[in-house]
């Protein structure tokens, strides 16, 4: 048996039996059992440190891989956000766009809007001088027919007399004033036609609130013809001029049997004064 083995047998026994067994050491022995003894704790302590190490390895491998999950999943959610960034950032492009181009719609819709407002001003301007000028041309021709036949004032009246309902007929001419107070449609004038005839009639209207803070102005036209006790409007009332202060006022036509009607409507606790001046022809 090798020295060492029986030295290491001698030490079990010695720890078995130390008071027995260790009389029979040698000092030679006891200083090689000490030798061998100082390289196992070495071995065992460097076993203990190899584990520890290992032990730590597997835990620095497992943070690590721990870790790399965690910037996986970093990295997947700056993506996914950078995603939808990117998503969002299209999505308000189409809706700047699709506004640009509404915008843009709107404008050529309002140059159309605006040229055929100016158009209907133009056309309307155009008939209220051909009104003017058929008044005036009305006038003349009175005043013409006066001075040609040279007549008197009496000769004058007893033409007129005799061919008032002609003359009626071709330029018949109105004035009444009204006063209101609400919002009721009421009677302002009204002018009855000749029986089988057709009649233009144009009518101004001004309406004034009592303490002059708003004023309305209308003119407007329309055909109507009577047949018997009944007069109906032809077509609809042709509006040359319409301005208000306030859009609750208003004035038109109707008709009430054989007469033609000129209506003004007031507004709520108003007090309004209305001037209605008629020409028929």
């Amino acid at each position: 048996m090798p020295q060492s083995h029986a030295l290491l047998q001698s030490y079990k026994e010695v720890k078995k039996n130390p008071n027995s067994v260790i009389k029979a050491l040698t000092q030679k022995d006891i200083r090689y059992l000490r030798t061998n003894l100082n390289r196992r704790s070495k071995t065992t302590d460097l076993d203990s440190t190899n584990k520890k190490l290992d032990q730590e390895t597997a835990l620095f491998r497992k943070t690590t891989k721990r870790i790399e999950t965690q910037q996986s999943k970093a990295v997947a959610s700056v993506a996914s956000s950078l995603g939808k960034s990117v998503e969002s950032l299209s999505s308000k492009h189409k809706i700047l766009k699709m506004a640009v181009d509404g915008l843009a719609q709107f404008k050529e819709s309002a140059k159309v809007s605006i040229k055929s407002m100016a158009q209907d001003i133009k056309h309307n301007l155009t008939k209220i001088k051909s009104v003017e000028s058929g008044l005036g041309t009305l006038s003349q021709s009175h005043t013409s027919l006066a001075l040609q036949n040279l007549v008197t004032h009496n000769e004058l009246d007893s033409l007129l007399r005799a061919n008032k309902s002609k003359l009626d007929n071709m330029a018949a001419s109105f004035y009444e004033a009204i006063s209101t107070t609400d919002a009721t449609v009421t009677d302002a004038a009204s002018f009855t036609p000749d029986d089988g005839h057709a009649t233009l009639i144009t009518v101004f209207v001004e309406g004034v609130k009592s303490d002059k803070s708003q004023a309305a102005g209308y003119l407007f036209s329309g055909v109507f013809r009577r047949d018997g006790s009944t007069t109906t409007q032809v077509g609809t009332t042709e509006r040359l001029v319409e301005k208000e202060d306030d859009a609750a006022w208003h004035a038109d036509f109707t008709t009430s049997d054989a007469a033609i009607v000129v209506q003004v409507t007031g507004k709520a606790a108003t007090d309004i004064s209305w001037n209605v001046y008629g020409s028929a022809a």
